[in-house]
This record gives structure tokens, C-alpha cells and sequence, in this order.
């Protein structure tokens, strides 16, 4: 495979940029593959925050489960964005931490959204509300479901059944999101049904969900299914979280509140739950291993902009999470400019 060449003198013009919001996805882009931030990334982003850039954390994880993440970057001052952009958090590992954006699931689709689980024979876990204590229920046979019954075991004290009383713990407020794990086939099975939108399957993988009658098909849903492998366990995983939440309008409700143009914010990531993001930011940055769902995302703007013609194979990636991709990039944006090559940032 050939290696890309990144460029490290003058070879192309280099547009400005003012970076004021540094967003960053972790597992890809700010974790190595094996889960640490390297001293050079550290330093890095020290130096952009010395300078009067707000830095966040973008995950899909919720806020309990990013305090590892918290502590091994080790910098203070860090905005969170939890839950696949479901809330947005100032002092996220503080006593009193401040929800600045929350973006649910409402309760009254959550509960047709379990009845479709339900009809699947699938377990899953809901998380409650976020401005509740750290609560998560779990649904279904977990001892059939062996992924759902380690994530429960996991959370420990945490997890509890879950009621679907409507007034109940897990409905009485909006909650933030249903999490499934299972094989891959009855996965798709039930995103095709959440969704309304079957897709072409390799013959070998479809599972015959006998006795599940389909929502009608409509265009649209009132909730957003986030589908990928790699996600909380070495397989599949499918979440659902409110129509308009994705990481892209929690950076949007971030940048307003810290009164940051959209010119100024650059997002980093990986994977397909940092798509929209990468696709809205005034810079967006896939890094050298980006699937290549978020490398499109990255050029999106870019042709939307300019027309397809004119992106460059490199332009808007970095290199990759084990190769230092955040610090490389940023030793230009600190200068106040792109790295050579690349074009100018969307307004």
C-alpha cells in the first residue's frame, strides 16, 4: 500500500485560518489504536488552548464514560460532547458540571422505539435523561444477548430493568438513547425497520425476523439510527438518539454559546457518528485512518463549495491516530494557516 506524503515546507499556497474551537472525536483520532493521547498530541493542544482556543471533546459515549478520556488527556478547561451529540457539557468532570445543550430522544418515540426492539426479540439499554443521575435500563433476555449483559455488567450499580411505565424512571423525562448490540444480520434487520430504508445485503447475512411487521414506510422518522461495527465491542452496534442529534448540531449549540463563528471551528474524526460533523465545520479533518464515509464528509464541503474537481486525494486528511494526525495539523492552524495544499475553509 502506498504510504501519503504530508508535506512539511512550502509546496502550495497556504491559506488562512483563524481557529477558535478545536473539536475532537476519541477513539481514531485523539486515542491511539492502543487508547492513549501521545505527549506530542497533549502538547499540542496545551499550546492551542494557551492561545485562547476553546477545545471539546466529541464521543458517542456518555458523560460517566469519558472521565478515562478526561484523565488521560489531562488538561483542564475542556468542553464535552457526550452521546453522540445528545448533550453538550461545560466542566464535564467538575462537582457541578453544567448541561449547556441537551438534544433527547422524546420519550413518547422512545417507547414505539422499544416496542420495535421488542418485536425483534432483541435486549438493549436505554440512557435516561442526562440531567438526571447517571442511570441506564436495560430491556430483554440478557443471557441471550451476551453483548447487552457485559455492557449491563460493566455499568454496575448503574444499570437497572427497565420499566416502560410512561411516568416511570425511564420515561418520566426524555431520555438520550437506546443502545443494541447483537450479530450483524438482525442488526440491519432492525435498522431497516427504524429506518424504512431496506439496503442490498450480502445473501449470506440476512436474518429471517419471522412475525416482525415493518412500520409503514415513511421518508422520514422522528429519531436518528447511528449504525456501525467497531462500536462498544469488537462487533456491531446500533443506536438511536433524537431526529436532529448528531455531533454537528452539538458543536453548532456549542460554538453559538461560546459566540464562534462557524469559520472558526475545525472538528477532527474518524468514523461514520463524526460524518455530519465533518461535513458542517468551517474546517473538517478526517484522519489518515478514516473510514471512507468521514473522508467524503471531510471533502464534502469542499465540493459542495468548489465543485467535486477540486479535491485533492489529500486535502482535509491528516495523518493518521498513531501518527500524531491532531498535532500535525495543528503546528499549521497555530500559525494561522492551513497545511500547504489544502483549501480555504468554509464559511
Amino acid at each position: 500500500m502506498t504510504v501519503p506524503c504530508y508535506p512539511t515546507q512550502v509546496q502550495a499556497t497556504r491559506h488562512p485560518f483563524h481557529l477558535q474551537l478545536l473539536v475532537l472525536d476519541v477513539d481514531g483520532t485523539l486515542f491511539t489504536s492502543d487508547e492513549k493521547v501521545t505527549d506530542r498530541t497533549r502538547a499540542s493542544i496545551r499550546r492551542a488552548q494557551d492561545r485562547g482556543v476553546k477545545v471539546a471533546i466529541a464521543s458517542g459515549r456518555r458523560r460517566a464514560r469519558t472521565v478515562e478520556v478526561f484523565d488521560r488527556l489531562g488538561l483542564d478547561g475542556v468542553y464535552l460532547i457526550s452521546s453522540q451529540g445528545t448533550a453538550v457539557w461545560e466542566d464535564p468532570m467538575g462537582t457541578s458540571p453544567v448541561l449547556l445543550a441537551h438534544n433527547p430522544l422524546p420519550r413518547t418515540e422512545a417507547i414505539r422505539v422499544l416496542a420495535r426492539i421488542r418485536a425483534h426479540q432483541l435486549a438493549s439499554v436505554l440512557i435516561g435523561h442526562p440531567g438526571v443521575p447517571d442511570t441506564i435500563f436495560h430491556d430483554g433476555d440478557l443471557d441471550a444477548h451476551p453483548a447487552i449483559g457485559r455492557y449491563v455488567q460493566f455499568n454496575g450499580v448503574a444499570a437497572r430493568p427497565l420499566d416502560d411505565t410512561p411516568d416511570g424512571p425511564a420515561f418520566g423525562l426524555d431520555p438520550t438513547q437506546f443502545v443494541v448490540l447483537a450479530p450483524l444480520p438482525r442488526l440491519r434487520d432492525l435498522r431497516d425497520d427504524l429506518t424504512g430504508r431496506p439496503v442490498i445485503r450480502d445473501r449470506y447475512e440476512p436474518y429471517p425476523a419471522s412475525g416482525v411487521t415493518p412500520l409503514e414506510a415513511t421518508t422520514s422518522r422522528p429519531w436518528h439510527v447511528i449504525f456501525s461495527r467497531g462500536q462498544f465491542t469488537a462487533g456491531a452496534a446500533l443506536e438511536v438518539v433524537g431526529p436532529t442529534t448528531n455531533k454537528a448540531t452539538a458543536v453548532a449549540a456549542l460554538a453559538q454559546h461560546l459566540s464562534i463563528g462557524n469559520k472558526g471551528v475545525a472538528a477532527f474524526g474518524d468514523n461514520i457518528n463524526d460524518v455530519e460533523m465533518l461535513g458542517a465545520a468551517g474546517l473538517g479533518v478526517a484522519m489518515g485512518n478514516a473510514t471512507p464515509a468521514a473522508r467524503s464528509a471531510a471533502w464534502s464541503g469542499i465540493a459542495r463549495r468548489d465543485g467535486a474537481h477540486s479535491v485533492s486525494p489529500m486535502d482535509r486528511i491528516a495523518p493518521s491516530n498513531d501518527r500524531d494526525g491532531i498535532a500535525w495539523t495543528l503546528d499549521f492552524l497555530l500559525e494561522g494557516h492551513l497545511p500547504p495544499g489544502w483549501s480555504p475553509a468554509l464559511d
